[in-house]
Formats: C-alpha cells, sequence, structure tokens
C-alpha cells in the first residue's frame, strides 16, 4: 500500500515494501533508472496508510515489453489500483506494480526520455494554456496572490491603496476613504496576504467596536477565506474587552483597528484612555499597522496627532502638540517650498531656503542641510553637479518625511472615484411645515 511517513510529509508518497517486528520499510520512486529508487526503515507507528487519488499520476512497467507507460488512477480499493493509459486502456494492478514519484525535482530529464515517459501533448498544451493565464493574472494583480484568491469584485483605487501597503517595506498606513469606498475591502486583503506570507507564523489582531465583532469575522470569513485561522491565528476582538484584548496583543505580525478615531479622541472615558495607551505600546511592536477611519479628526488636532502616534511615535511624538499643530499650519506653504528645491532651480533656491529656516527655526536637522546647500549654492554649482543634487535629495526628504502630514495616510473620495456609487448625487434641502 502507498503511505506517508508522519513528520516527513513533504518527501511524498511512499510504497509500504515491508513491516516486521514493529519496523517498516518504505520505499519512495525517483527515477524508472535501476537504482531509481529510495527506502527507508522508520517505526510502524509512524506510517500512515493513502489511498491513491482519482487521477494521480502514476508510473507502470510493462515487463512484456521491457517498458516504462504512465497512467492515471481511476480507483483505488486497498487492495490495488485500477490504472487508465493511454488511448483509454484501463487497467487493474497490484500494488507492487503501480509507482508514484515523490515529491523531489527531477535530477535528470534524460532518464525520463530515454524511457518514453512523457505525457500527452494535450496535457503539456493545457499546462502552457494555464502557465500564461496564471502569469497574466499575476502581472495584472502585481502578484499580490491575496488580490486573486479572495471573493471580492476589484475596483481600481482599491487595488492601488492594497499595492501602496503592501510593496512598502513599513506596512503602517491609515486608511481613510470616505464611507462606501471600501476601507474594509482593503483591509481584508491585507489580512489574508499577511497570512498567506507566512502560513504558520501568522498572528492577526483585528481591534473593532462591538457592534461590528460579527461582521468583520463574516466578512473575513466568506469574503477572504479565512474560517480556519478565525480565533487561532486571525482573531477579531471588541474594543471594549480589555481582558481578551490584553491577552491577544503580544507577537502581532498585524495589527488592524477599524473606527480608529474613536479610540483616538483624548476626550474619551478613562476606560478608552487607558486603552489607547495599551495598544500603543503594542503598536510599536506589531510589525505592521492599519488605522481605518473614514473621518480623520483634521479639526481636532489632538487626537489626529494621537493617531499618527499609533503609526510612527518618533515623527509624531504625542508631547510636542504645538508642533504638530504649526506643521497643519503650514503644510501648503511647506509643500510650495519644496517644490522649489530642485536642482534646475539654483539660481532661485537660496531665497526658498531663506524662508525654510524663518518658518522652522527649532529643527536642527533641517538647520544643518540648509546651511551645507547655501555653502554649495556659493560656487554656482551646474544643474547635474553629483554633490548639489544629494544635497537638495536630502533636504527634501527630511522635509517629506518629517513634516508631510499624509505620508501614511491613504484617502480616496466619491469624487474621485467615478461609478461606484452613482446613485449618490448630493443633498437636496426639503423645507416641511
Amino acid at each position: 500500500m502507498f503511505c506517508f511517513i508522519r513528520g516527513a510529509e513533504r518527501v511524498g508518497l511512499g510504497k509500504l515494501v515491508g513491516d516486521e517486528d514493529g519496523h517498516a520499510v518504505v520505499e519512495y520512486f525517483d527515477s524508472p533508472l535501476v537504482g531509481g529508487r529510495s527506502r527507508r526503515n522508520v517505526p510502524t507507528s509512524n506510517i500512515e496508510p493513502k489511498k491513491l487519488g482519482r487521477n494521480t499520476r502514476v508510473y507502470v512497467l510493462d515487463e512484456l515489453r521491457s517498458e516504462w507507460r504512465i497512467g492515471r488512477v481511476r480507483d483505488d480499493d486497498g487492495g490495488g489500483v485500477e490504472v487508465r493509459l493511454a488511448g483509454k486502456v484501463d487497467i487493474y494492478l497490484p500494488y507492487e506494480q503501480v509507482f508514484v514519484r515523490w515529491k523531489r525535482a527531477i535530477h535528470d530529464p534524460v532518464v525520463f526520455l530515454g524511457n518514453f515517459v512523457t505525457e500527452t501533448p494535450l496535457y503539456s498544451q493545457a499546462r502552457s494554456d494555464f502557465l500564461q493565464s496564471y502569469l497574466a493574472q499575476r502581472g495584472g494583480a502585481f502578484g499580490i496572490s491575496a488580490l486573486l484568491s479572495s471573493s471580492i469584485e476589484l475596483e481600481p483605487h482599491q487595488v492601488g491603496v492594497i499595492r501602496r501597503v503592501l510593496t512598502d517595506p513599513s506596512q503602517r498606513y491609515l486608511l481613510a476613504d470616505e464611507v462606501g469606498l471600501g476601507k474594509t475591502i482593503e483591509a481584508g486583503v491585507v489580512i489574508r496576504q499577511a497570512v498567506l506570507d507566512d502560513l504558520r507564523g501568522h498572528r492577526v489582531l483585528v481591534l473593532v467596536p462591538h457592534a461590528l465583532v460579527n461582521q468583520w469575522r463574516a466578512e473575513l470569513s466568506t469574503r477572504f477565506a479565512l474560517h480556519g485561522y478565525l480565533d487561532k491565528s486571525v482573531l477579531v476582538l471588541p474594543l471594549e474587552d480589555s481582558t481578551a484584548l490584553r491577552n491577544a496583543l503580544p507577537r502581532l505580525s498585524l495589527l488592524v483597528i477599524d473606527e480608529a478615531h474613536h479610540l483616538a479622541d483624548p476626550n474619551a472615558s478613562v476606560h478608552m484612555q487607558a486603552l489607547y495607551r495599551l495598544v500603543s505600546s503594542a503598536a510599536q511592536l506589531s510589525e505592521r499597522l492599519l488605522l481605518l477611519s473614514a473621518t480623520p479628526i483634521l479639526r481636532n488636532e489632538a487626537g489626529f496627532l494621537r493617531m499618527l502616534h499609533l503609526l510612527d511615535s518618533v515623527v509624531y511624538p504625542l508631547e510636542d502638540l504645538e508642533g504638530f499643530r504649526a506643521k497643519i499650519i503650514n503644510r501648503q506653504a511647506l509643500a510650495e517650498t519644496v517644490a522649489a528645491l530642485h536642482p534646475s532651480n539654483a539660481l532661485f533656491m537660496d531665497s526658498a531656503l531663506d524662508d525654510l529656516l524663518i518658518r522652522i527655526p527649532n529643527d536642527a536637522r533641517l538647520t544643518y542641510l540648509s546651511r551645507l546647500l547655501k555653502d554649495c549654492l556659493l560656487e554656482l554649482p551646474e544643474e547635474d553637479d553629483p554633490d548639489f543634487c544629494e544635497g537638495v535629495r536630502q533636504l527634501r526628504a527630511h522635509i517629506s518625511e518629517t513634516y508631510r502630514l499624509n505620508r501614511r495616510i491613504l484617502r480616496n473620495r466619491r469624487k474621485q472615484v467615478t461609478g461606484l456609487t452613482p446613485e449618490r448625487i448630493g443633498a437636496q434641502i426639503w423645507r416641511v411645515e
């Protein structure tokens, strides 16, 4: 009979050829060559019998012709195997005359070709067509397998968000799409990809308001086929349950927080304030972090800062609220200044640097990089001067990383997404007596 050796299932199917005194001999088929088989002695208790599934590819030795033939299993009744050979010829053979190759790669295909062990061209053509279709799908999905294996309708703006998150080495983002544009879908694909990337080592926690727990569980189960992982390595917990949350936070590969603005509200209850501190500590240790909020609290700088602090505690320290307010006030002016920082604008760059130093006087790194660039400008550098270009690049990078509010905020608006919500045409005012 055919079998697996427990603990060595990755090697593939073997055939039990001996069993005596509690020890079994398992033979693996490698090639049609003499000696193209490998045997292992294991305890009988490690043997797991396995019937051959329908259409399993098998090798059959025709002893009368001294040649190998390929067939497909029609049935394995426990005593032998019914095999269909080329030309729709069905024969019944004992296990001794049927061979299934183990999973190790073929070392020398010439051995198989020399023994005429080849497939019908029909299978080759089918595999080729499938491979071309598969490669086209993978290319269209940018190699993100979770996109193709989820039961969802893909929208271009969602694919853009998912691609941005998954291709970033630091996957820490606030998904702030307007209501109805599919933040849950975007987060679900990221969660599924985290599971696929590490099937055994992943640990995902989704924190949601209590009223949304069942909805999230249903979405992850039906749309993203994660029912087998729920309550094991993919946890969906209510924000209100501190005890279960505290036990689930350590060693997360991905933390997802829905309706994150409730957690970050500085005027929330004492319980929620304590929960924010607990989650904040865990968020800094989590490999990946997604915050979902359709209403980023832009008019509440303290709450907005608390959300961004979860994403990056270094760039957005909680104690620097005044500095954060200054970033919000200066963001448009800074954007215009950064646009002027280009090597082709060398003759007019000096005034832009002076404006930067006036607007942001207490940033030592910015002051240092600006002074270096001003010294370089004194020598009237060419547009392609490598030192000049590098100085411009470093200053632009520092400003973008430190002062750009939307560095890790991804937001789509309905007016940017056409055709998705056509029935929403705006508000009409009806006055009723």
